[in-house]
């Protein structure tokens, strides 16, 4: 009884135009435009973080040579302000009112440090809400640190090649189809999940209120079959 359930069930399913419609064509059309729309504004995002001008709070005394390399970045790094702040409690409150994007405290014996070839710990403050800001003071402060790190091995008669035991070179030896199967490998679940859920919704819902909207629930549930085998059997459409 169940599998008559099922066939008659999935015949007029496939035999109504618009559950095909709602099962197939419109998931097939919908997911890439909703994949596209947001991978578009995603990058919108990224590119308008990338140019938008940022206000850094510096809390420090001015006088390190950390500070003099971050006054002199390059404009490559993007636009940006540079103001100082008196401390970080005063520097988290300019971020929380966006007049600051970022916060950079730096300490007074920064000097100290670099003369004893150490790390100066310096602190980062940003909102994690503002798109690309984390990324801007990394790519600021990598900037700082490598110009830094060049002047210390300069200073200590280090070559810096001397320090790079080893050069990788990496060579991709999978062909174009290959990268193509791997790329719709890693989509492909994906769409399939969404096909699931959009699939199955319409086919489920007229499954039973469809029974109702034909008048024809009634004589479907006074025919003698216990209720579970209706119920499997209309599931299985479902799933199928």
């Amino acid at each position: 009884m169940i599998g008559t359930i099922f066939k008659k069930e999935l015949r007029d399913t496939l035999r109504d135009r618009r559950t095909v419609m709602m099962m197939i064509v419109i998931p097939t059309l919908i997911f890439p435009i909703i994949m596209n729309v947001f991978m578009g504004v995603s990058n919108s995002f990224q590119e308008e973080a990338a140019e938008k001008k940022v206000t850094i709070g510096l809390c420090s005394q001015h006088t390190s040579r950390l500070e003099k390399v971050l006054l002199a970045l390059p404009a490559v790094l993007g636009k940006k302000e540079i103001i100082p702040v008196k401390d970080t409690m005063a520097m988290i409150a300019a971020l929380r009112t966006d007049s600051l994007q970022i916060g950079l405290y730096i300490p007074q014996n920064a000097d100290e440090y670099l003369a004893r070839k150490e790390a100066v710990p310096v602190k980062i403050f940003f909102d994690a809400t503002e798109v690309g800001m984390q990324e801007r003071a990394e790519a600021y402060l990598n900037y700082i640190s490598e110009k830094l790190k060049k002047e210390r091995l300069i200073e200590l008669k280090i070559d810096e090649k001397t320090l790079t035991p080893i050069a990788l070179d990496y060579r991709n030896i999978a062909s174009d189809k290959e990268m193509i199967g791997k790329f719709a490998g890693g989509i492909l679940p994906y769409i399939f999940i969404a096909f699931g859920f959009l699939g199955c919704m319409y086919p489920a819902i007229d499954l039973f209120t469809g029974e109702k909207e034909r008048g024809t629930i009634e004589t479907l549930l006074t025919t003698p079959v216990p209720r579970w085998k209706i119920l499997v059997g209309k599931m299985g459409v479902v799933v199928l």
